[in-house]
């Protein structure tokens, strides 16, 4: 299987430098960037703009893939994104917040739809969101039941029909994902939320640790 991991993450103590070079990164090489903490936005306004902090509220998990997602949409029209979220606090507060930010970046919401915590069949949510044929789907669980949407998706035949991503199973959980989910792991997008000092063949990591 194969997961795509398009956002680096640097944890650590505030740093204008190490901010600034993640800024450069995300503007030249044009990828989602996350930064844990600590990250002072107003020297990220580097064109295109793609780093959120993950941390301070959890719509800014989706926000920073839907800041690359409206970047590579060719098409003259406003991309459409669907939602799939868990019916617990930590979804619905991305629910909520989310109106806000697809406004701001002139992309359109479709509905979006909410399932049970612990999803076993994700046929209903599915069926929902691909009503409005949306162009990037967000789906926003933990690893297991997203493993289960994106099995279904497969199931359903619908996988190929738009894109799909989610937060940090690749980081959190990616054995149960990918244990789960099988071959319906291949072209996800997620985020890798952890990597170590020493892991230099991460891109972004080398540069950070090079300040």
């Amino acid at each position: 299987d194969v997961l795509v991991a398009v956002v680096v993450v640097v944890r650590g103590r505030r740093s204008p430098a190490v901010g600034k070079a993640l800024a450069e990164t995300a503007g030249r090489d044009k990828m989602p960037i996350s930064g844990m903490a600590g990250l002072d936005t107003a020297q990220l306004h580097i064109k295109p703009f793609y780093l959120t902090d993950i941390i301070g509220l959890p719509v800014n998990m989706p926000v920073v893939f839907l800041k690359w997602f409206r970047g590579q949409f060719k098409e003259p029209r406003k991309p459409r994104i669907g939602l799939i979220y868990a019916d617990a606090p930590y979804a619905k507060a991305v629910a909520d917040e989310l109106p806000k930010w697809t406004q701001k970046l002139d992309i359109e919401l479709l509905p979006p739809v909410a399932g049970p915590v612990n999803m076993t069949d994700a046929s209903v949510e599915i069926q929902n969101v691909m009503k409005g044929n949306p162009d990037f789907v967000w789906i926003h669980y933990v690893a297991g039941p997203t493993a289960v949407v994106m099995k279904d998706t497969v199931r359903l035949g619908v996988k190929d029909k738009t894109q799909w991503g989610t937060f940090g199973f690749g980081g959190y959980d990616p054995a149960v994902f990918q244990t789960v989910a099988a071959g319906a792991a291949d072209g996800i997008y997620t985020s890798l939320l952890h990597a170590l000092v020493t892991e230099t063949d991460k891109p972004g990591i080398k540069l950070a640790t090079d300040i």
